[in-house]
């Protein structure tokens, strides 16, 4: 018996050694050529294969290891500060891959990677230290537990009992999370305000499997209490959290293959060809890399302005009413560009009631495609107080952009900036010839509504005649939601698909399988809408296990599969 664990623990313990130098190597590849999908995924597999090995390491070292020996405590010291740098360092990963969504500057970038390198490369540095050492430890003489030693209550500090409360508080809210990422729309939330938690599940839910299965190892080694029912009750749980969270790793071959045939039969072909071959040193070169998931992706160069003033309302239900816009454009005299002289307009969502430009409108977007040449205008509207979804409503948008504000003022406004920019388009050096529009949720409904009432050519009182819509990029919109005749009065508002015809602009959805806040059969009817048309030029990329905003984290498996679905549609049809 004892003999077998040892064993347990050498094997684990080389295998822990083995995939985190094969890992390092693997992500120092990454960093330094381009691989093809296959491989480069490979390394990101042999990056979290390190990682679990590590778990699995230090739980093993809890059940196996004599504390009170002084070699078992070393032992146990290194699997705390072990699982302490799992948890900060996922969780930090997060937040700096974010702070570039969140910033308007770029100058900080390189301090904001350096960190997230850092963390990266350090976590399996780790683990292979910690498997050395259990090397080391099995060589002269693995210091075994005998029974169960259950000491931890009786001698608990105080700062340990608090750290147990919060990892457990951290673990069952996990848990409980699950539901909304398994729900989607058949949850009891569906279309209210709590099913917003699912915006920070699907797309980071690597960062949910480690940090949870880490914290059920950490309290298991603070309970010390191997096979009561509190260990066996923390064991079930991070296991479940763990295994839930890798499903949409899981289904990321299905997704993206799906996303291939689906834009490949919708716009495919032999432009589509020429145009990766002219431009691929500015296209991403794979629909999903693994590493890149914790890596990020940096913006390149890029140019900004802020808080540009569009419109000012001065009587009636405006009156007061400011609205601005942020600006991102390409850099300086950088010529060549796949998105040169285009516009690309983003509409944030916010269920009509929230929202804004700015960090709220995954700014990060703005970023990548003005590295790309594009000018992106990141707008504003007003929002609507005609309907109540959540009390924190009041604190959710600034008070001066809210009002009775219905769908036909939010076109209104909408269309008081493509007259701005029929007006303004030569300062920028556009080709009003070439714009496109995209926005998620709320953001996605206006962004239909505009797209094709202005392509439509019959609202010249409220949209600008001097621009054309080249295509437009709706995201989870949200076409169908209940309360849509509340806020808005003309049916084509109300009812986007009504303004759909033959010749109306090429269309590119993303649709999330588990939205629970927008149901997948709203993208998929739409697209049926273009097809009872006669219009073939409208595809819906469906994203497995996507939940409501899950583009959210702009590294993330499903925005990676959109960005590049996405800049290959805008070279396609500009």
């Amino acid at each position: 018996m004892a003999s077998g664990r040892i064993k347990l623990v050498h094997l684990v313990s080389v295998l822990t050694l083995g995939f985190s130098l094969a890992a390092i190597a693997g992500s120092a590849i990454h960093l330094a050529v381009p691989l093809n999908m296959a491989v480069d995924n490979f390394c990101g597999i042999l990056y979290l294969l390190s990682l679990t090995a590590l778990i699995l390491l230090i739980y093993l070292d809890d059940r196996f290891v004599d504390r009170e020996n002084h070699l078992g405590r070393r032992l146990h010291r290194g699997g705390y500060i072990c699982l302490a740098a799992l948890i900060a360092g996922f969780a930090m990963m997060a937040c700096l891959n974010m702070l570039t969504a969140l910033i308007y500057t770029g100058r900080f970038d390189f301090l904001i990677y350096g960190g997230i390198y850092l963390i990266y490369f350090g976590l399996p540095i780790l683990g292979s230290t910690l498997a050395w050492n259990n090397l080391a430890a099995v060589k002269a003489g693995f210091p075994l537990r005998m029974g169960r030693q259950p000491c931890a209550r009786k001698t608990g500090s105080p700062g340990k009992k608090t750290i147990l409360v919060l990892s457990y508080v951290v673990l069952v809210s996990g848990t409980a999370a699950l539901y909304f990422l398994l729900a989607g729309n058949r949850s009891i939330f569906f279309e209210s305000a709590p099913q917003f938690i699912e915006i920070f599940l699907s797309g980071f839910s690597l960062y949910h499997a480690f940090i949870l299965l880490s914290t059920a190892v950490l309290i298991l080694k603070l309970q010390n209490r191997p096979g009561s029912a509190a260990a066996l009750f923390t064991g079930i749980m991070g296991l479940a959290c763990f295994a839930v969270h890798l499903l949409p790793l899981l289904a990321m071959p299905k997704t993206c293959a799906g996303a291939e045939a689906e834009f490949t039969r919708t716009f495919g072909g032999s432009r589509l060809e020429q145009l990766e071959s002219a431009w691929e040193d500015y296209f991403l070169k794979t629909p999903f890399s693994l590493p890149a998931y914790f890596l990020g992706l940096p913006p390149g160069e890029y140019r900004y302005e802020r808080d540009v003033l569009f419109y000012e309302g001065s009587g009636g239900i405006d009156d007061g009413l400011k609205l601005y816009f942020d600006v991102f454009m390409p850099p300086e005299g950088k010529t060549g560009l796949p998105g040169s002289g285009t516009a690309l307009i983003r509409i944030h969502g916010g269920a009509w009631i929230a929202g804004d430009k700015g960090f709220t409108n995954m700014m990060q977007v703005n970023k990548y495609f003005a590295s790309q040449g594009y000018t992106v205008f990141d707008l504003q509207y007003g929002l609507t107080d005609r309907v109540k979804l959540t009390a924190l409503q009041p604190l959710l948008a600034k008070r001066e952009r809210v009002g009775p504000f219905t769908l036909d003022d939010m076109v209104r406004h909408l269309g008081i900036f493509t007259k701005y920019l029929a007006e303004h388009g030569a300062e920028y050096n556009l080709d009003l010839n070439s714009v496109f529009i995209t926005g998620g949720s709320a953001g996605g409904q206006l962004t239909t509504a505009l797209a094709l009432a202005a392509a439509g050519g019959n609202y010249p009182h409220l949209i600008s005649e001097a621009i054309k819509i080249k295509g437009y990029l709706p995201l989870y919109p949200a076409n169908e939601t209940s309360f849509l005749p509340v806020i808005g009065e003309a049916p084509e508002w109300i009812d986007v698909s009504l303004l759909i015809d033959k010749e109306s602009p090429p269309c590119l959805i993303y649709q999330g399988s588990h939205d629970g806040m927008v149901s997948w059969y709203t993208a998929r009817n739409f697209k049926e809408k273009y097809q009872a048309a006669g219009n073939e030029r409208c595809a819906l990329l469906e994203m497995n296990w996507a939940g409501h905003a899950s583009d959210f984290y702009f590294p993330g498996y499903f925005n990676q599969v959109w960005i590049y679905y996405m800049e290959r549609f805008l070279a396609l049809f500009r």
